[in-house]
């Protein structure tokens, strides 16, 4: 067993309400360990065994049995999660905001555009992507968090 952080896209926004006690039981019913959630964020904490995705898989099955939409999830270990947080792929000064986004799966090669400049960003792993920099209100999106690349993801 190992633990995992789990981070549940779009929860707790209009109606796709999320009660933590409920996503804390979710996870148990499904023989998750040690299950806690941070406020009332959509991320919880829990132990367990198995792939990423055969773990979101079940979580994202329990979710949507329970509160009745569709609640995609991204998993990843505390290693993991340590790790996008200590990448640094550009400047954090002090007062800025640091946001991660946690993908399904990498990223396609991006399509060169001639209209468009080269942009070149770093990924620290294959499932996340640094998306802004400051405080990110006027700073321009990367190419991992375009609402056109066609990829889920969830920002922390």
């Amino acid at each position: 067993m190992s633990v995992r952080v789990g981070f549940l896209r779009a929860v707790n926004l209009g109606k796709r309400r999320v009660p933590m006690s409920r996503l804390v039981s979710v996870c148990e019913d499904l023989g998750f360990a040690d299950v806690w959630t941070w406020v009332n964020s959509g991320n919880v904490v829990f132990d367990t065994t198995g792939s990423r995705v055969s773990v979101e898989g079940a979580l994202e099955l329990a979710l949507e049995d329970e509160f009745g939409f569709e609640c995609t999830t991204f998993v990843r270990t505390v290693a993991e999660v340590r790790s996008a947080l200590d990448a640094r792929p550009f400047p954090v000064e002090a007062g800025d905001t640091h946001f991660v986004t946690f993908l399904k799966k990498a990223p396609e090669r991006p399509r060169r555009s001639s209209s468009r400049p080269s942009r070149t960003t770093s990924r620290p792993s294959s499932s996340t992507a640094p998306t802004c920099t400051g405080g990110c209100a006027g700073s321009p999106p990367t190419p991992g968090s375009r609402s056109g690349t066609g990829r889920r993801s969830s920002g922390r």
